[in-house]
């Protein structure tokens, strides 16, 4: 249940044309979402993972007060495509927005980080991170999670941390958490770097992702400074 964008955004996503073998596999479903009132589903939790397939991949879905984006996802070396949803960076006008995800597997487990570094006029400039937690069908998982990210500001030859989170858990299982810092410290270039954590029930022990470090942004320009190698 799902109100849509019509816009696509194609551009920024590594598209899959595996969908044949995922039907067969019953990895995806082909449902079209029903359109509801906003502010359905919890906020904070993606749609039915069963409404993410070829008819909704790169339409924008508000559900839970949040919009909401279907991608498809590959790991090299494994034979499945992940179909997820991807949270949308808040809107505002003007908005520039760098962002970047990361896959990793660790068993049947399979962690999605999201990273981005964001301005706009109505909600100010701040890095956002999220990290989604699936099985190998694309069932959500729901475990102890946790984050961090790093709001870097260029000097002008090295990256200097203008916020760190440090980690923030969650207080109980979770498949989905999200965490977000300002990007305050002046003009400049900023980029957000993002990790996320969830505890192996089976290991005993927290698995921790590797960074994920978006492309850098300017806030406020014009900048002054060099722009930085990305």
């Amino acid at each position: 249940m799902l109100l849509h964008r019509t816009r696509r955004r194609s551009h920024r996503f590594i598209l899959c044309g595996l969908l044949a073998i995922l039907v067969t596999l019953g990895v995806v479903g082909v449902s079209v979402p029903a359109q509801a009132e906003e502010g359905s589903g919890v906020p904070g939790t993606p749609p039915p993972a069963k409404d993410c397939n070829k008819n909704t991949m790169d339409i924008e879905y508000l559900y839970g007060g949040v919009f909401w984006i279907c991608k498809c996802y590959k790991i090299a070396g494994s034979e499945y495509d992940y179909w997820k949803w991807k949270r949308v960076p808040e809107k505002g006008s003007n908005q520039r927005a760098k962002n970047t995800d990361f896959l990793t597997a660790s068993l049947s487990t399979v962690a999605l980080i999201n990273s981005s570094i964001n301005h706009t006029t109505t909600y100010g400039n701040f890095g956002d991170t999220a990290i989604q937690l699936f099985g190998i069908s694309g069932n959500p998982i729901n475990r102890p999670l946790g984050v961090r990210i790093i709001v870097g500001k260029w000097t002008g030859s090295d990256w200097q941390a203008c916020h760190d989170s440090n980690w923030q858990f969650t207080q109980t299982d979770r498949s989905v958490y999200n965490w977000h810092n300002p990007a305050d410290c002046g003009t400049g270039y900023y980029r957000a770097q993002s990790a996320g954590k969830y505890w192996s029930y089976t290991l005993a022990k927290w698995i921790t992702t590797s960074w994920v470090v978006t492309a850098s942004l300017c806030i406020h320009p014009p900048c002054g400074l060099l722009a930085p190698p990305e």
